[in-house]
């Protein structure tokens, strides 16, 4: 497996709205301006690059390569979709109509992996 790759296309600045300082990137949502850990089910506009104090600018990849926190226990394969899970983590779609967030570029088969995604911006799963 090669080094993990990361290319931004579209990253933006927010506002930390909590303490975002997992040392591992993960999914954050929008409301104002102001980014917090995202949970299951959220649309979610993108994943949080490092680290940022609750008040302080969050760098926010909305589109392009980034890595992602996942948990992989339902198993990821390379091209699956992904979508908001619990705790700002990424897991597979699996039911019709889940926000779909980024695709795999590599698999995960257990819970707080690091793995390579191609973000491509919320959208409507159909499985």
């Amino acid at each position: 497996m090669g080094a993990p790759t990361e290319h931004s296309i579209y990253d933006e600045s927010f506002v930390a709205g909590e303490a975002l300082l997992t040392p591992y990137v993960h999914v954050v949502r929008s409301t104002e301006g102001v980014v917090v850990a995202g949970g299951a089910g959220d649309a979610s506009p993108g994943i949080l690059q490092g680290k940022a104090a609750s008040g302080e600018a969050a760098q926010v990849r909305l589109l392009g390569r980034s890595k992602a926190l996942v948990n992989g226990t339902t198993a990821i394969a390379v091209g699956d979709p992904l979508t908001t899970g619990a705790n700002g983590k990424l897991v597979k779609a699996v039911t019709n109509k889940d926000w779909v967030l980024a695709h795999a570029e590599q698999v995960a088969a257990a819970d707080n992996l690091i793995i390579d995604v191609t973000m491509t911006g919320p959208y409507r799963a159909n499985i």
